[in-house]
């Protein structure tokens, strides 16, 4: 849960990343286009301020060469030259402003046109008052006065403002919607960045809740784990000084045992009578000193071997054989007691004597007997 919650966040703030850059590129680049709308209504205003003054400086230009012919002042024709080349100043300067629009640059070589024949005209109309031509002034003007020469021109300027204009109107409508446009689209952005951010605040406010409980959990649980260590803890200590009670007891009892085994040792082979230990099988397991020393064996090579090796019993009356009676008394448990029997040395000599059997008991088990021989002659 935890690694989709943060999942869940990077991949949010990715978004909230990408909705700012995509809003700021498209504001960079309404802005951008808002600059370039300025220059061009800059330039479109130029351009109409350059018809303006070649319409405004041509109607000087007419006025004072009609002055002129009147007058015949040099003063006039100078004047009058002086604004024909002042509206081709200002046609250079609006040609340049509207280099990139053919049909502009059309309408403008008709004008130019225009203005270089009244230029021709003005001077034609000089050479015949210096020449005394008079009437021929006269005529000139009155052909002029018939030609819609200077009318053309104002239509052409007039239709070229009027197109400037509407490219303003279309311009401002252009850049009205974009920046309607514009203002939508940062809204939109700024108000789905503000929902992420709540979202995103609302996933750590949880995330935070869910820990806040996590730990609180834990905190309890630590508690009743302390505790239930505590008790274990407790159990296990009193579970130990019970055991080393119980071992240092059974240490004691070992000890005792060992050393009433070592007394039982030292009973045993300070008895005169021959001690045999058998198992269950009547297999030698301990003797006592005496017996080596009555039959000449060492301990070591009497310890393993069967007591019918060292013993002779007597004959049952039957005429059954003697060692079936030791071999029932130490199965069955009970006690044998006076039964005659011959002791063998290692010489192969015998010397009579009785035997007495007592089993030994594990429980209620019978895993063996102990046979005590007494010799009728002293060793």
């Amino acid at each position: 849960m935890k690694d989709k919650t943060l999942h869940a966040i990077y991949l949010f703030f990715v978004i909230m990343g990408a909705i700012i850059v995509g809003v700021s590129v498209f504001a960079i680049r309404a802005i951008n286009r808002d600059a370039e709308s300025s220059d061009w209504v800059n330039q479109t205003h130029a351009t109409i301020y350059e018809l303006d003054g070649m319409m405004s400086e041509l109607q000087a230009g007419e006025g004072m060469m009609r002055t002129y012919a009147l007058t015949g002042e040099v003063r006039d024709f100078t004047d009058c030259r002086s604004s024909y080349f002042a509206v081709l100043e200002h046609h250079a300067v609006a040609q340049a402003l509207t280099r990139d629009n053919p049909a502009v640059q059309s309408s403008l070589a008709e004008l130019e046109a225009t203005v270089k024949a009244r230029i021709a005209l003005a001077s034609s109309i000089k050479e015949d008052l210096e020449a005394g031509r008079g009437e021929k002034v006269k005529e000139a003007l009155r052909r002029d006065a018939g030609t819609v020469a200077v009318a053309g021109f104002q239509q052409i300027i007039n239709r070229l403002r009027n197109r400037q204009f509407e490219l303003l109107s279309e311009r401002d409508r252009e850049s009205y919607e974009r920046a309607h446009t514009t203002r939508l689209v940062v809204g939109l952005g700024v108000a789905t960045n503000l929902l992420l951010f709540g979202t995103v605040a609302w996933l750590i406010r949880d995330t935070l809740a869910t820990r806040r409980k996590l730990t609180e959990t834990l905190q309890a649980a630590n508690i009743v784990l302390e505790q239930k260590v505590q008790e274990r803890t407790s159990e296990l200590t009193a579970t130990n000084r019970r055991l080393t009670r119980e071992n240092r007891e059974r240490n004691w009892t070992t000890l005792s045992q060992e050393r009433q085994l070592r007394y039982n040792h030292a009973i045993v082979n300070t008895v005169s009578d021959l001690v045999f230990v058998l198992s269950k099988a009547l297999n030698i397991t301990r003797l006592n000193p005496v017996v080596a020393h009555a039959t000449g064996f060492a301990e070591e090579e009497i310890l393993g071997r069967p007591i019918t090796q060292f013993l002779l019993l007597a004959a049952e009356e039957d005429g059954a054989p003697a060692i079936n009676r030791l071999e029932r008394a130490v199965g069955e448990g009970r006690e044998l007691t006076g039964y005659r029997a011959e002791l063998l040395d290692r010489d192969g000599k015998s010397r009579p004597g009785v035997i007495s059997v007592v089993p030994l008991h594990d429980d209620d088990l019978v895993v063996g007997a102990v046979v005590v021989v007494r010799l009728f002659s002293p060793l």
